[in-house]
């Protein structure tokens, strides 16, 4: 099987990644910087780069994790999917968290 990479870029002073990466395939897994300074990650995905959506888990609450900076944190295929546009989130869609400064998150996909 061969892993696709992306990275993810959040700005200095904002909680949201800048592009919606394209996602063809699933995601399974992230490598957060120990920079990163929020105590959750979460997403927002978009069928057409424009409108986006929270990924919910079947009990309604919104999919986030606790990140595990500098190292690879895997994630099952179906836990956020893929075939849209994703942006990763500091925080979650209630607690945004702003980076202090711009870091890259690698982004893994398999087909």
């Amino acid at each position: 099987m061969s892993v696709q990479t992306l990275t993810a870029h959040i700005a200095a002073g904002q909680s949201l990644s800048s592009a919606g990466l394209q996602i063809i395939g699933s995601v399974v897994g992230l490598i957060i910087p120990n920079t990163f300074t929020a105590d959750q990650v979460s997403f927002a995905v978009s069928p057409d780069n424009v409108q986006a959506y929270l990924p919910l888990q079947r009990d309604g609450n919104e999919v986030s994790y606790p990140p595990q900076l500098g190292k690879f944190s895997a994630y099952k295929p179906t836990d956020i999917g893929g075939g849209w546009w994703l942006k990763i989130q500091a925080g979650t869609s209630a607690v945004p968290v702003s980076q202090p400064s711009a870091l890259d998150i690698i982004v893994l996909v398999a087909p």
